[in-house]
């Protein structure tokens, strides 16, 4: 996934799990009055999205890929995920 663009988006249903392999992810929501707020940074080994697989419900923040380290000690602009 190229940085920049979105794995998941808030508010749309999600029906699968994500794992990132390798690279970076940025983790965010909206607040209450509608700005976008960062919420968390993913790195490789991090999971999400088991509420929204399991239960149907609509994901409540949005991740979007980012640079980040891959295996081989170089970085990668974007993320590799499963």
């Amino acid at each position: 996934m190229p940085a920049r663009q979105n794995i998941t988006t808030q508010g749309h249903v999600g029906n699968h799990y994500v794992i990132l392999r390798e690279g970076g992810a940025l983790v965010t929501a909206l607040d209450d009055n509608g700005r976008e707020r960062p919420k968390n940074r993913l790195r490789p080994g991090y999971g999400y999205g088991a509420t929204s697989l399991l239960e149907g419900r609509p994901r409540d923040a949005t991740v979007r890929a980012v640079q980040g380290p891959q295996a081989n000690g170089d970085i990668l602009d974007g993320a590799d995920i499963v």
